[in-house]
């Protein structure tokens, strides 16, 4: 499971208040299931689908140097 700070420290995600983000297991396969199962549920999902754009990390000038601190172990 991804750590919401983790995420943020990364530029994963934008700095959102603390208790903003809630981890959740497998969000993506519930996600299917209601669609598979209720109309309105896939409407949603087509209409956020619309709304959104793909980003990619490896052409943003800093999240090369970010990534590469957030995975630095020290042993």
């Amino acid at each position: 499971m991804l750590d919401p700070a983790s995420a943020i420290d990364i530029g994963m995600l934008p700095p959102f208040k603390p208790g903003f983000i809630r981890p959740m297991g497998n969000g993506a396969g519930i996600g299917a299931v209601h669609c598979l199962i209720s109309a309105p549920e896939r409407a949603h999902a087509a209409s956020i689908a619309r709304t959104i754009s793909h980003v990619e990390l490896m052409t943003h000038p800093a999240f090369k140097k970010r990534f590469g601190k957030a995975m630095y172990f020290p042993g």
